[in-house]
């Protein structure tokens, strides 16, 4: 069964989008509601804990960042890679919890 003219097609295929689009923000809502990200601090045993904010601008550095997840979904690794350079990096700062 099919629609059979041009305006029955446009109303099927507007179905279909909107059921798609409303799947596709729901599925975004519940990630970010219930995925819980995790950071890691650079204490004293790390390289970087005694180099002061002018030695990494002297150095020129750039920090490279890979993050990787499994889709138990789809059975699949994620994997995402950034490259951040000083002027980039946010000194002092901490991520703050977006909703209770």
């Amino acid at each position: 069964m099919n629609p059979a003219v041009d305006g029955a097609n446009m109303i099927a295929a507007t179905e279909s989008l909107t059921g798609l689009l409303s799947l596709a923000i729901a599925t975004g809502l519940f990630y970010g509601r219930f995925s819980e990200p995790k950071s890691y601090l650079i204490d004293e045993d790390s390289p970087l804990c005694r180099l002061q904010d002018e030695d990494l601008k002297n150095a020129d550095v750039e920090l490279y960042v890979t993050l990787r997840g499994f889709d138990d979904v789809f059975s699949n690794y994620l994997q995402q890679r950034a490259a951040d350079t000083f002027n980039e990096i946010l000194f002092r700062r901490k991520f703050v919890t977006v909703y209770r």
